[in-house]
This record gives structure tokens, C-alpha cells and sequence, in this order.
């Protein structure tokens, strides 16, 4: 064990820092205020390492759905209230989660990476966010004067679409990733 923590490089290592960060900060900016405890902070940064020792396994999927659940929980349950940069921060946050576990889980803990990798991911990364912040701001902007309301049902059935969108991406992945 002592000789494979001796062989660590510098990249993964980043690499999985950056999935216990990011968790983190998905599962701190989603969480309803009231929670925000020195003891549930110590809870989430301990569930937070989990994912960044198997970036690989399932439970970054599971840190995921635990951030939306906090959010939900956050603006429906408790009534807090929904601000546009906190739900940005919280779909940032995991959208580098998801993004920086993949990359994260593909470079073993020994490898010798060449720094544009991580450079070219970093400015795909941070491309996608840009490009996140200009059409979430056009919406915000857009919308209330397009719907004065909007009611839990509508919110729902978005969910629902995105959902819906989401998982036939996935299949049609899975299909083309078949083929190869």
C-alpha cells in the first residue's frame, strides 16, 4: 500500500482533488441553510472523499442525485428561496463533479500525463460553463415575462423532459459505444 501511495503522480492526484472539491461544493451550495452545521460541513466532506478515492464506482452518481435531493429538498421543502447563482453554482459544481470523475477515473494513479490533457479538459470544462452562463441568464431574463407564474407541476414536468432527454443520450451512447 506504501508503495503504491509512493508512485502517485501529480495529475491524478489534481484530478481526484478536484472530484472531492467539487463534490463538496455540489453538496454544500444544494443544501438547505438551516443545515449548515459545523457537524453536517464534516459529514459532507467525508462523504466527499468517498468519490474521490473510486471516481470510477457509482457513487458519484449517487453524490449527484444526493445534491439534487438537497436542492429540492432546499427550495420545495424548506421554502428557500431559488436565486440564479446559487443554482448555477450548485449545476456547476456538478457538472465538474461528473466531468472531473470521468477523467479522474480513466488516468490510473501511477500515470505520467502530459499537461495539455488536463489543459484541453480544463478549457472544455470551463467552455461549457460559459456557454451555461449565457443561455441560464437569457432564460432568466426572458422568462418572467413570458410566464408571470410558474407553478411545482411545470417545474416537475421539466425535470421530467430533461430526464427524459437525458437517458435516451445515454442509450443512443451506449448503442454507438456497441458498434465500435
Amino acid at each position: 500500500m506504501i508503495d503504491k501511495l509512493r508512485r502517485v503522480t501529480p495529475a491524478p492526484l489534481i484530478m481526484r482533488a478536484l472530484v472531492f472539491a467539487t463534490g463538496f461544493a455540489a453538496l454544500w451550495s444544494a443544501a438547505p441553510g438551516a443545515a449548515l452545521s459545523p457537524r453536517f460541513l464534516f459529514f459532507i466532506g467525508v462523504l466527499s472523499l468517498v468519490p474521490a478515492f473510486a471516481p470510477g464506482s457509482r457513487f458519484v452518481d449517487v453524490m449527484m442525485v444526493l445534491a439534487v435531493i438537497f436542492w429540492v429538498v432546499a427550495t420545495l421543502g424548506t421554502g428557500q428561496t431559488v436565486t440564479g447563482p446559487g443554482t448555477f453554482t450548485t449545476a456547476c459544481a456538478l457538472y465538474l463533479l461528473h466531468s472531473s470523475a470521468a477523467l479522474a477515473a480513466v488516468l490510473p494513479y501511477d500515470s505520467i500525463v502530459d499537461s495539455a490533457v488536463i489543459l484541453r479538459w480544463a478549457a472544455r470544462a470551463a467552455l461549457v460553463i460559459v456557454v451555461s452562463a449565457a443561455v441560464s441568464t437569457l432564460i432568466v431574463l426572458t422568462v418572467p415575462s413570458v410566464t408571470p407564474g410558474a407553478s411545482v407541476p411545470v417545474l416537475l414536468v421539466g425535470l421530467g423532459a430533461a430526464a427524459g432527454i437525458v437517458a435516451v443520450l445515454s442509450w443512443a451512447a451506449r448503442l454507438k459505444k456497441r458498434e465500435l
